[in-house]
């Protein structure tokens, strides 16, 4: 299936290519989950599939719990949200980020491994998303969380 290859690509996606996948996602929503293939290659390529997962699905929380797994991952997928650079070498402006994608993003970053040791590589970005999803309001619900953001 066409939708199957162009998220497994080994390459970037072209801008036409995050077009197509999008209507997929957008016309089949939950649906979506039968064309996943079981391994993305690209960071980038996850970010991207997540994000409108995130969108137009209800199952985003379990391709992301499957394919991110460092705080780094969940900042692509953060930046993403935002429309900016997955690849992380620009500095994006972070959008409003809703609540539902607040909760996930959390609940992501808490099972993790190391995340403040990772969470300190980009520090800078950390500090504007915590600005953004205020984790101090969750401190009970996502205990490591709250610590990682209390010591950047």
């Amino acid at each position: 299936m066409i939708f199957t290859k162009l998220v497994s690509s080994k390459t970037s996606i072209s801008e036409s290519d995050k077009r197509d996948i999008e209507w997929f996602v957008k016309y089949h929503r939950d649906d979506i989950e039968y064309l996943l293939p079981d391994e993305i290659q690209l960071k980038e390529g996850v970010s991207f599939l997540g994000m409108l997962l995130a969108r137009y699905t209800n199952i985003a929380k379990a391709f992301l719990s499957k394919h991110l797994k460092t705080p780094t991952d969940v900042l692509r997928f953060i930046v993403a949200l935002s429309h900016g650079d997955v690849s992380l070498a620009e500095n994006t402006k972070f959008k409003r980020i809703p609540k539902r994608n607040i909760r996930l993003i959390l609940s992501l970053l808490e099972n993790c491994n190391s995340i403040i040791e990772d969470m300190l590589r980009y520090k800078e970005q950390w500090k504007r998303i915590g600005e953004r999803i205020h984790p101090f309001e969750y401190r009970k619900m996502f205990p490591k969380c709250y610590e990682a953001f209390d010591i950047i």
